[in-house]
C-alpha cells in the first residue's frame, strides 16, 4: 500500500485521489519500480 504524507500546504483530498490512482495502477500493471516526485512551488508567482 502506498501512503502519501501531506505537507502543511498540500490538498489532502487531492493526495487521497492520487493514492487511489497510484494503488490501482500498481495493482493492474505490477511495476518492478515506482518513483514519485514531489514538485514544490509549482504554482508560485512567476
Amino acid at each position: 500500500m502506498i501512503t502519501l504524507r501531506p505537507h502543511p500546504t498540500d490538498d489532502v483530498t487531492f493526495l487521497s485521489y492520487l493514492e487511489t490512482l497510484i494503488q490501482n495502477q500498481v495493482k493492474d500493471y505490477k511495476p518492478k519500480h515506482l518513483y514519485l516526485i514531489r514538485l514544490e512551488n509549482w504554482f508560485d508567482d512567476k
